[in-house]
């Protein structure tokens, strides 16, 4: 085991009653707009009650394209994304635009013609410690690697709910970083993916 932590971790986890089976909806979008959406709405709020509803608004929408997304965020304004996502938070606007200019500029780079594809390839590939570099302001570490299991990376993301879990393993806080490296290498142990040991721990904690 490369990092000291994931031994003790992995005997942790295998105590806990954890739905290993349950996969999470938002794992299977296939409209690239709410990809970004649901990464951009998720920084701290709570799933169900918040996120989800928004999700459901903007399918009302039919945005589907992120040149739709962009066109409609830069023509209309900021303020006017309201009504499309059934919230008004200027600056979450601005984030969502930027992420949405950062992987048209992505798309343009692979040479690639579709979306989702493009983001699939980007979530795949991303690296944790690209995030410095990633250079979109608002998408703290946290939300980029949920960013990148949202593109269908395998990967963890460590929120409250899976740094709580860490801490009573271990009986410490380490940096995020280090974090992800121990749930990753413990899910190989188990022979699970890390996101589905990531939902599984966050579905089981976040009802603690």
């Amino acid at each position: 085991m490369k990092n000291t932590y994931t031994q003790q971790f992995l005997g942790f986890v295998k105590t806990l009653p954890l739905n290993l089976d349950k996969k999470a909806s938002e794992f299977n979008y296939t409209n690239p707009v709410l990809i970004l959406a649901d990464a951009v709405l998720s920084m701290n709020r709570k799933y169900e009650a918040f996120v989800v509803p928004r999700i459901k608004h903007i399918e009302k929408s039919n945005i589907v394209s992120l040149n739709q997304l962009n066109t409609i965020i830069t023509q209309g304004g900021i303020e006017s994304f309201a009504h499309v996502w059934n919230y008004s938070d200027p600056k979450r606007v601005e984030i969502l635009l930027k992420l949405t200019q950062r992987f048209l500029k992505l798309k343009e780079q692979y040479g690639l013609s579709d979306d989702l594809e493009t983001l699939h390839k980007w979530g795949k590939e991303a690296k944790p410690k690209e995030w410095v570099m990633f250079g979109v302001k608002g998408i703290a570490f946290t939300t980029f690697q949920y960013l990148r299991i949202l593109c269908g990376g395998n990967t963890i993301k460590p929120d409250i709910h899976i740094k709580r879990a860490f801490l009573e393993a271990v009986g410490k806080n380490r940096p995020l970083e280090e974090i992800v490296e121990v749930i990753e290498e413990t899910a190989t142990y188990m022979n699970l993916q890390a996101k589905q040991l990531d939902y599984a721990l966050w579905s089981f904690y976040s009802k603690k």
